[in-house]
Parts: C-alpha cells; sequence; structure tokens
C-alpha cells in the first residue's frame, strides 16, 4: 500500500566496490511482504574521495520526500541499513 513502511540500503563493498544492486534477493523479498525498498549507491573509492560516498547518501537524503511524493507513496515508517562499508554510511 501507499503508506508502507520503507527500507533504504547501502550496498557494502569496502568504499571499493560494489553497487545496489547487491543483496537482490533479500529486498525482493521485503519488497514481496510489502516494503518499499531502496537500494542505493555511492562513489567508490579511490575514484571519488572522501567524504564524496557520505555526500552521496546525504544527497539520496535531501531529495527523498520529493521521489516518495514523485511515487506517490507516504511511508509509515523509515528504515536505513546496509553491509559492510554501507552499514557504516547508514
Amino acid at each position: 500500500s501507499k503508506d508502507s513502511p520503507a527500507v533504504i540500503f547501502v550496498h557494502g563493498g569496502g568504499y571499493r566496490y560494489g553497487n545496489e544492486t547487491q543483496q537482490t534477493d533479500f529486498l525482493n523479498q521485503l519488497c514481496g511482504v510489502g516494503y518499499h525498498v531502496f537500494s542505493i549507491s555511492y562513489e567508490l573509492l579511490p575514484t571519488a574521495l572522501w567524504p564524496k560516498p557520505v555526500d552521496d547518501i546525504e544527497d539520496f537524503f535531501n531529495q527523498f520526500e520529493d521521489l516518495c511524493d514523485s511515487l506517490q507513496i507516504k511511508p509509515r515508517f523509515l528504515v536505513i541499513g546496509g553491509r559492510s562499508a554501507g552499514a557504516h554510511l547508514s
């Protein structure tokens, strides 16, 4: 439903590899039970210098409300998590 909980997942990879397509089985399971799932990525080191990964996550959150409006959803609550470097960024 439009007011289902939302999960924001940040991928792992030690800041050097990985992308938003990681953990698709887990994230698809969450979708299957009604969560709105957002899997996000960040620019990787060494191409991107610190704190660019942090800035990328902040940019996503700055746009999150507009994204929800465009998708016509209003999450009841929000959970953010990740794996490895993504957990650190979370």
